[in-house]
């Protein structure tokens, strides 16, 4: 008898950020074909690239997922910190960055 498999769905999130790429990326295209130097295009082209690589990691993970992550372990709320902890850092090094810019 063969087993069930655990539901996999998109989540709220997946759904959010695929949608706000995807326009991301539409009004990319619209600014490079718009532009007026080829500065501003290039940089057009790079927010669509950016775009569709953020749409693919998503999809990719989607696909490689067999089952949704459970909402709690061991009673405790199932939270990712990894990420929020990866960009807190980042900023802090980018707010040191700007300011000894602008000081020197």
């Amino acid at each position: 008898m063969a087993q069930a498999r655990a539901a996999r769905t998109f989540t709220w999130d997946e759904g959010a950020i695929t949608a706000l790429l995807c326009l991301t990326a539409f009004l990319s295209i619209v600014m490079a074909a718009k532009a007026q130097d080829a500065p501003f295009a290039f940089h057009g082209w790079l927010g669509v690239i950016a775009s569709l690589v953020g749409i693919f990691y998503i999809l990719n993970g989607y696909q490689e997922r067999s089952a949704n992550a459970p909402d709690e372990i061991d009673g405790l709320p199932n939270y990712q910190m990894g990420p929020v902890k990866l960009a807190t850092g980042l900023s802090v090094f980018w707010g040191i960055a700007g300011f000894t810019a602008g000081l020197y």
